[in-house]
């Protein structure tokens, strides 16, 4: 087996158990209310797979935390 070598700061804290790749749905839409100091519109950036479960939402707004039990 080839041992791969990561460039820092990449580093992993476990070995990997499982590696595949999968096909999901990517929609991106524009939310907000538009005011800036409540909830700006910014684009979202959500992904499903293809039995329609949300999987991850990418809001930059929400600054990495969590929204409704999903990674944004």
């Amino acid at each position: 087996m080839k041992e791969v070598n990561f460039r820092k700061p990449f580093e992993r804290l476990t070995p990997i158990n499982k590696c595949q790749l999968v096909e999901v749905i990517e929609v991106t839409s524009i939310v907000g209310e538009g005011d800036v100091e409540g909830t700006p519109c910014r684009e979202v950036v959500e992904y499903y797979s293809k039995d329609g479960i949300l999987l991850a939402r990418y809001d930059h707004y929400l600054q990495g935390e969590l929204e409704k039990g999903v990674w944004s």
